[in-house]
Parts: structure tokens; sequence; C-alpha cells
């Protein structure tokens, strides 16, 4: 057996796994299916995208609960329920190398599947290719079949699902935000903390916020950044339209118990409140004020 060296592990080349496989005894089946496409997204957030566990009972329809055992920086290790079904999935993903991944799993002890997902620079975009290996003793060869069609329209569903998350990264990226989670592990992928990092205001801005008159929150826009705001009686509910966890789209939240659901991972966040008695607060590294229903807006750094 020949182990490839990555940064803090050994592992199989992918080139000879089913070399590999073969070896554990005479006769053993190996199913290969692939799916590839081209996303105009970077490596670095397809990386994110694939680690991140939150966003998959939300997102995805495919996915019910799932219980995370065990995680470290390379790999986790996650009880999964498949949907709808009773069927419970122990899954492991290891992050081999940027852009590289073994993602695991077995079929009652009876079929083992690994995928092969990579991710390589291309254009102004990536490449993206999911191999997938399904092994088995001939005996089990026959639902090689049937598992190997259940495998790439898994594929199919997933990765378009995923595309609104991965397309509205990038454009939050062009206009200026960053993440904590830029360079991803599996870590920092999981946790709920905020790590979104929004551009900051060039200049003071001055705008006046209109009364509310409906039961969904008004916009405005300053700059590259978008608020959503309820403003009654001269009272002002302020929220950024930008997610500050990882930047899903706030605006496309649900309202409950006075706060706003993030569609992407049901974090649920209060509001900033300006009243007539507090006047002033800060939010997305901005310090609101607000008089008569005349808000001003001043960077952090200009105070």
């Amino acid at each position: 057996m020949v182990f490839t060296i990555g940064p803090e592990l050994q592992y199989i080349d992918p080139e000879r796994l089913v070399e590999e496989f073969q070896n554990l005894g005479s006769g053993m089946t190996v199913t290969h299916g692939f799916y590839e496409l081209k996303c105009r997204t970077a490596v670095n957030d397809l990386d994110w995208n694939h680690m991140d566990p939150h966003h998959r009972p939300y997102i995805h329809r495919t996915y019910g609960n799932a219980t995370r055992i065990a995680c470290g920086r390379n790999f986790q290790l996650s009880l999964t329920n498949y949907a709808s079904s009773p069927l419970f999935v122990v899954v492991t993903d290891v992050r081999l190398t940027p852009g590289l991944f073994y993602q695991c799993f077995s079929v009652f002890n009876l079929l083992f599947v690994i995928s092969v997902i990579r991710a390589v620079p291309d254009g102004d975009g990536s490449q993206l290719r999911i191999d997938w290996y399904i092994v088995s003793r001939p005996f089990w060869s026959f639902m090689h079949r049937f598992l190997d069609r259940k495998m790439k329209r898994l594929n199919i569903v997933q990765n378009a699902e995923d595309a609104p998350i991965r397309r509205r990264r990038r454009e939050l990226r062009e206009t200026g935000f960053r993440f904590k989670s830029d360079e991803p592990d599996f870590l920092i992928a999981s946790s709920l903390d905020c790590h979104t990092i929004p551009p900051e205001l060039a200049d003071v801005q001055h705008l006046r916020v209109e009364n509310t008159n409906s039961t969904n929150p008004n916009t405005f826009k300053i700059e590259n950044l978008e608020f959503l705001y309820f403003y009654e009686n001269g009272n002002l509910s302020l929220w950024p339209a930008v997610c500050p966890h990882e930047g899903g789209p706030l605006c496309d939240g649900r309202l409950e118990g006075g706060g706003l659901v993030c569609p992407w991972h049901g974090l649920k966040f209060a509001p900033l409140q300006l009243t007539r008695q507090a006047r002033e607060g800060v939010i997305s590294g901005v310090r609101f004020s607000l008089s008569e229903g005349n808000l001003t807006a001043v960077p952090l750094g200009d105070e």
C-alpha cells in the first residue's frame, strides 16, 4: 500500500483506490460513476460549501437531522438521517488537500461507497468533479446499479441546490465582503459564530427612513451595504440584509418572535433597536443614529 503525504495526514492516492479495494479479497466488485460541472465559484468556497454541515437540512431536501460525532480541521464524522426514511448513515468526510476530499459511508455494512470530490481552478471559476466507487462482495453486486443511479441523481440535485449559495458568496466578494472562513477547515465551517466581514463605508451617509406599511421590512442601501428595517411610531428595528454568520440573504428570511431567521442555517437575529430614548447603535461595522426619521450612518473608523 502506497500513501500520498498531505499537509497533516497520509492517504491512498485516488488513482489507486480501485486497486486497493480489489486487494481486499478475491472477486471484489467495484462500480465507478462520476459527475462533473463548471462552477463560477472559487475553490475555497467550494471547500467551505462541502464542509458546512448546518446548511444541509435547510437547503437540501435529501437530508434530515444529523449529529456530528467528531470533528477536526481536516475531518468530520457524522450520523445522518437520510431524508424522511428510517435509514441512518454514518458519513466520514476527510479533506486531503485544498480542493480534494474523500466522503465515505456504508449501506447496511454490505456495500461501501467512497466519493472523491475534486475542485480545481478553471478560468473565472472552478471545475468540480465527483467520482464515486461502490465496493462489495460479488453476492451484492446486483445492488450496484441501483445505488449508482441514486448517487448520480443525488449529486445532480444537491449541486443544483447549492448553486445559489455559491453564487451569492461570489457576488458578495465582488462587492467587498470577506469571510473568516475564506481559508476553511471543518472546525470553522461547522461554527455558528459570525464570519461575515462587510466592506467599510467610505463616507458618512444621511438618509430618511419611511414608515413601514406592511408586514415585510423595508430596505435601504448605502454604498455596498443593504439593510432591512421596520419604522413605526419613531422606533426603528434594523437588520443587515447580509447574514452575519456566512452571508445568507436575510431579506429572504422569515420573521419569528421579533427576530429574523436566516434561510441558510436557521439562525435567528434580533434587530438593532433605535428609539427616542436609545438613538444610537452599531451594526455591520456602522454606527447609526436616529432623529425623527433622519438616519445618519458613520463608519466606525471615522470615530
